[in-house]
């Protein structure tokens, strides 16, 4: 017998490869079915839609049959019953009356109290002996050695090894990384273990003070079975977790090695670790020995200081923007009668409103009507405070399309305020002028996130005698589109009057789970549409021809119009909330691409996988995994320290998509 407490399976089984998910997963609830209240294992079925079999005896010699089926099984979910009055009872039998192993297949019931005999021999199976006190076939579940096997040591004089308790691999994976000190032996319920990683609790009723001494009935062995059944795929799902942890954590030691049958006596006892090949100088291992250590009070002391430098820093360009905005607020009082950039704003708010109806297949005035879109580009509102002065614009239309209006406003007003700062020529000639970009201003709500950096513009001053032209290139939006102003007007249609209200749509930035900015589509980029031609300067304002957009923070239109055409298809059976869903996940992939080393020669996930997670939307991580396709993406993520379900689960409860837990 090995004392040193590791698990050493056999050559078969890897403890520290992902065994997650099984090929055993669980099925959605059918529809029109009712809600399921408590977790089971008939919920389970196989590659091929077969379900977890049952296998019970009654006999010492269908124990011993059933029992040579499990003996080349490297983990068994583990769980016993037995009367509570059995300290009243003078037969063996009745000390424990029964005794579950669970795989991933099948789940054996072995009903020891209905077995003929009283002695140990009689009473338990050789093959059932053999895999209770081999060390290479672990047996998991909780409580189970201070328990299941103390009871089996002191009343049938067997020598049980190989037990696993799940409650310390529950509180490593919950608490390492954070909290080592917390990574203790104390227990923790079977049912909250299975509701915290699958999403349903326990059935734990009446039925379980039975009197399994008696036949059962087919409740009693459901209970049997899943409680067991939960010890087996609870270990293959934490270890999976555990695998997961940066740097990975040894896996807690076996059982037996906190003998004699006492550690459930002091709860504050450090779960040991096994040995660990970068820590050979640790006898004994733990996880306050593993993760690293808490920040020094000289080290919390040197970061403060580092955040106030920052602080200063900022505050230093915080008073930058002010003057530079103080600026422009001075030219805008210069160029607030200039036509030419009224139109051009006006321009693209018309446009603007156009898409966003579309898209929400709502009337344009819904959104704003004539007036207030006018008074948008003759007064340019720099703020929300400003925003909100506006006639027609109140706190919902603010919070709803503010940031688009803001956005526009300031890169038009930033187009033209270096336009106004450029000297005239010498000649009265044309000339291509360029405006350098500003610098991007931070933390201000001037601007929208997404649209920050001012693209260098092109433009010609044509001089006429002693006056100048501003002649503008047509003007490009973060969307790709341009438009010409002769081209452009408000819609003729006669618009009731504003209502301030409508649908408000929220969308957070969820994109910090992964550590990477992931720009969100605007409603705009959402259609992609073909350019065509007005027929007479009264006609509605039609969609604006493609052009590139030189700026480094908008999203390019497509390539060609047949992948216009193919995303359009895969997006219009969708609603706006799963159309930006997909557009993040999306944005997701090609970040864990980028970190790849090698880079993959194929895609990681393909666009189907990534439809089905959209349109499925699974609520827990069991039904997570079972999306086909997503495996490999999956695996991607995990390579680049990143939670994908962590990430997916926050974007969805956030959009609305799912309630909340």
């Amino acid at each position: 017998m090995e004392s040193d407490g590791v698990w050493r399976p056999s050559a078969s089984f890897d403890k520290n490869q992902i065994q997650w998910p099984l090929s055993y997963s669980l099925t959605p609830n059918p529809a029109g079915a009712p809600r399921r209240e408590f977790w089971d294992y008939s919920y389970y079925r196989g590659p091929e839609n077969q379900s977890v079999q049952i296998q019970y005896s009654s006999s010492w010699s269908e124990s011993e049959a059933i029992a040579q089926g499990f003996l080349d099984e490297p983990v068994l979910g583990f769980d016993m019953e037995w009367p509570l009055d059995e300290n009243m009872r003078t037969q063996l039998r009745e000390k424990v009356a029964m005794i579950q192993l669970a795989c991933e297949s099948k789940i054996a019931l072995f009903h020891i109290a209905l077995h003929e005999g009283q002695t140990s021999e009689e009473l338990i199976a050789p093959s059932l002996r053999r895999i209770i006190e081999s060390p290479h076939i672990l047996k998991t579940g909780v409580a189970i050695m201070c328990a299941d096997f103390k009871r089996l040591r002191d009343r049938f004089q067997l020598e049980p090894r190989g037990a696993f308790e799940l409650s310390h691999l529950f509180r490593l994976i919950t608490f390492g990384p954070r909290k080592p000190e917390e990574v203790t032996v104390r227990m923790c319920k079977l049912s909250t273990q299975v509701k915290r990683h699958f999403g349903l609790p326990l059935n734990k009723g009446d039925i379980r003070r039975s009197d399994w001494s008696l036949p059962l009935d087919k409740e009693q062995k459901t209970y049997a079975a899943t409680d067991a059944y939960a010890g087996f795929m609870l270990f293959h799902c934490m270890n999976a977790k555990r695998l997961g942890i940066s740097p990975v954590p040894p896996l807690p030691k076996l059982a037996e090695s906190y003998l004699p049958f006492g550690y459930e006596e002091s709860p504050d006892l450090l779960v040991q670790l096994e040995p660990s090949a970068d820590r050979p100088e640790v006898a004994v291992m733990t996880a306050t020995h593993f993760f690293p250590r808490p920040p020094s009070r000289m080290e919390i002391m040197s970061q403060l200081r580092a955040r106030m430098q920052a602080s200063h820093q900022k505050r230093a360009r915080d008073d930058c923007i002010k003057e530079e905005i103080k600026e422009r607020e001075r030219f805008l009082a210069s160029v607030s009668s200039e036509p030419e950039i009224s139109k051009m704003l006006l321009a693209q708010l018309v446009s603007h409103r156009k898409e966003l109806a579309r898209t929400r297949g709502i009337p344009p005035y819904i959104i704003a009507s004539n007036k207030v879109l006018e008074e948008l580009a003759r007064h340019r509102p720099a703020n929300k405070s400003e925003l909100l002065k506006v006639h027609g614009v109140g706190e919902q239309k603010t919070m709803t399309y503010g940031s688009d209006w803001l956005r526009m406003i300031a890169q038009d007003l930033a187009e033209h305020f270096e336009a106004k700062q450029r000297p005239e020529p010498s000649e009265s000639s044309v000339s291509d002028v360029p405006i350098e970009s500003l610098p991007p201003p931070e933390d201000t709500e001037l601007l929208h996130p997404q649209s920050c950096d001012y693209p260098s513009k092109r433009m010609k001053i044509k001089n006429v005698g002693r006056s100048k032209e501003v002649i503008l290139s047509p003007p490009t939006l973060s969307t790709g589109l341009s438009f010409q102003f002769a081209e452009t007007q408000l819609d003729g249609d006669e618009i009731p009057a504003e209502k301030d209200g409508g649908d408000v749509y929220d969308e957070p930035d969820d994109s910090s789970v992964f550590a990477t900015d992931i720009p969100l589509a605007t409603s705009s980029e959402l259609r992609h549409k073909e350019p065509r031609t007005l027929e007479s300067p009264c006609q509605e304002i039609s969609a604006p021809s493609l052009a590139p957009n030189s700026s480094p923070t908008s999203i390019s239109a497509p390539t060609t119009g047949s992948e216009a055409v193919e995303e359009t298809k895969q997006l219009e059976h969708l609603s706006l909330e799963q159309r930006l869903l997909r557009k993040k996940l999306d944005a997701c992939v090609k970040s864990v691409t980028s970190l790849m080393n090698p880079k993959p020669t194929q895609p990681i996930v393909s666009n189907d996988a990534l439809d089905r997670l959209v349109t499925t939307l699974p609520q827990t991580l069991d039904e997570f995994h079972q999306v086909a396709g997503l495996q490999g993406f999956i695996h991607a993520c995990q390579g680049a320290k990143k939670n994908l379900w962590e990430a997916f689960s926050t974007w969805t409860r956030t959009a609305g998509l799912v309630k909340s837990s």
